[in-house]
Parts: C-alpha cells; sequence; structure tokens
C-alpha cells in the first residue's frame, strides 16, 4: 500500500492489521470524519491517545455491528459524544493541514499494519473521571461509569478502552437535552479567537 497524503484523493483501500481479517476502504470523507471526531475526543491525549480513538473507529467497523459505514458509526446517537453534541461530525470544525496530515499518517500506519493496537482491540472508551461527575449529577445514565464496572483493556492517559463492556440498559451515554445549533467561528482544537463562547462540549 502507498501512503498517500493528498485529501482529494477518493479511496484508498488497505487492510486493517491480521488480527482483523477484514480489509477496509476508506474514502476522502470516511478520513474527514475520523479525523474531526478524533482531535474532537483526544486532542489533549497525545499522539497514542489519537491513535486509540481512530482504532476504536476502525474495530467498530471491521466488527459490523456497530454500522455499515464509517459516518455512520461516528454519527450514531450517543456513542461518540461531540458528534452528537454538534448534531453530526461534518459540524465540527475542519482540522488544518498539519493536525489533517497527523491523523492521515496515524491511518495510513494503522491499515497498512505498522501501528498496532495500544487499545487491545478496544470497541468503546470513556474519561471515567468525567462520567462519574455527570453520574453523580444525575447527567447520565446510572451505572455509565466504567459501563456497569467492567475492566478495561488499556489506559491511555485520561481514557479508558474496553474490548468488552458489561451488558444491561445503562451502557449508552444518556446526553442531558440541548438544542443543537450552528457551529460559529470557534475552533475546537485550541486555536479560537478570545471572544469565542460556543463550545459543543458543554450544555
Amino acid at each position: 500500500m502507498k501512503i498517500l497524503y493528498c485529501f482529494t484523493c477518493v479511496i484508498i483501500s488497505a487492510a486493517l492489521p491480521a488480527q482483523t481479517g477484514q480489509a477496509l476502504t476508506l474514502s476522502a470523507t470516511d478520513r474527514d470524519a475520523i479525523a474531526r471526531i478524533t482531535y474532537a475526543e483526544a486532542a489533549g491525549q497525545g499522539d497514542t491517545g489519537l491513535a486509540a480513538v481512530v482504532h476504536v473507529i476502525l474495530n467498530r467497523l471491521a466488527s459490523g455491528k456497530f454500522g455499515k459505514t464509517t459516518t455512520e458509526i461516528i454519527n450514531a446517537k450517543n456513542q461518540f459524544e461531540p458528534a452528537t453534541r454538534s448534531d453530526g461530525w461534518q459540524n465540527l470544525p475542519a482540522l488544518n493541514p498539519q493536525l489533517r496530515s497527523k491523523i492521515d499518517t496515524i491511518i495510513n500506519l494503522i491499515l497498512d499494519g505498522r501501528l498496532p493496537d495500544p487499545t487491545n482491540g478496544s470497541l468503546y472508551f470513556q474519561n471515567p473521571a468525567v462520567v462519574s461527575r455527570r453520574e453523580a449529577e444525575g447527567k447520565v445514565s446510572k451505572g455509565l461509569t466504567r459501563f456497569n464496572g467492567s475492566s478495561p483493556a488499556a489506559v491511555i492517559r485520561d481514557h479508558e478502552f474496553y474490548a468488552s463492556i458489561r451488558s444491561g440498559k445503562n451502557t449508552r451515554i444518556n446526553l442531558p437535552k440541548i438544542k443543537s445549533r450552528p457551529v460559529q467561528s470557534w475552533d475546537i482544537y485550541g486555536q479560537s479567537s478570545a471572544n469565542t463562547t460556543w463550545d459543543v462540549f458543554t450544555r
């Protein structure tokens, strides 16, 4: 497989590492969606944290249990909070070329089998400190913290990753009711102006 950095390429095909045994095809739109949601979820979690979120998305795609397309998986209600709060990944800010290149490189290395999965095959992740606080405040479903006491397959900075979670009624994020608003002139990735007030992560 050739490593490509062109953002206008239409289709890039490659296989995930051998453990999945499946081939994936990612379009430019897929890559854009992965890049935006990855930075929204893990901008402060280092390169390994970024790679971990990409792996979770691709693990879900390879599993076939979370949706048929990358964008369907990312936009599924209450699965990736930034996408749910902004009414779709496409409403999250586009990455600048430097950040986009970083995510594209991570994707290419994963698909080429040269970036092992630091999550050990995880399909779920959360920041337990944030979820625990919200659970105590009654803002999310009871038992959501650590997915009803599930054991993480990996811990990377603030995030815990889970290959499987305990079944039950309370394994889906129950976000507070919010009104969707169009994205304004802010930048979730730390380059916004001082007078910016809109924040996808708060009520």
